[in-house]
């Protein structure tokens, strides 16, 4: 079973078991969101991290918004391109471009700074070029904020490289991977109201 696929592809040879997990795993999403933003209204803002692994020859990390390459291709990004961040973007001073590569605000930046990754889209790599890129799949458009900034949910697909998934570096890429998504987190106020 695959989550990060619509239901009529998301289960090997159409397993039962399979489409009960695929729809107990979205359902549980949207309860919490239901529960949190809607009833309650506990939080302001929402942030869904879709984490994978790649095997691409660049070895970087991708950061998905559900942009193009094509879209990052722009030295600069428009304002009027719908991300799965938009939510974030709607409530922010600042513009697409610097929330999703700009110098130390981004967090293909966080990610960055202080090491040695590679990540786009990030200000050290703004696009792929003819790079493999996962813009971001099915949970990332499914549940973000790409269709409603009101809905207040923001995603991002994080595809990791081979490498940060070994043994010898996974430790270490997890923590220093946490402290730029909380970093990003607090930096975008994406804080608690009540809770």
């Amino acid at each position: 079973m695959d989550p990060n696929r619509d239901l009529e592809n998301c289960c090997h040879n159409k397993n039962h078991d399979g489409f009960t997990a695929y729809n107990d795993y979205h359902s549980m999403i949207d309860l919490y969101f239901q529960k949190n933003f809607i009833f309650s209204n506990n939080f302001d803002q929402g942030l869904i991290l879709d984490i994978h692994g790649n095997s691409h020859e660049e070895q970087w990390v991708e950061l998905g918004y559900l942009l193009k390459k094509s879209d990052l291709e722009n030295d600069i990004l428009s304002n009027s391109f719908c991300t799965s961040i938009n939510s974030i973007y709607s409530k922010s001073f600042l513009s697409l471009e610097e929330i999703i590569r700009g110098e130390n605000v981004s967090l293909g930046s966080l990610i960055e700074n202080k090491s040695t990754i590679k990540v786009v889209p990030s200000p050290g790599c703004k696009s792929p070029k003819e790079g493999s890129y996962y813009s971001g799949g099915f949970i990332t458009e499914r549940h973000g904020s790409f269709y409603d900034i009101s809905k207040r949910l923001n995603t991002i697909q994080i595809e990791l490289p081979l490498w940060m998934r070994t043994d010898k570096y996974i430790e270490l890429s997890a923590k220093h991977i946490a402290t730029a998504i909380f970093d990003f987190y607090q930096l975008h106020s994406l804080n608690s109201l009540k809770i």
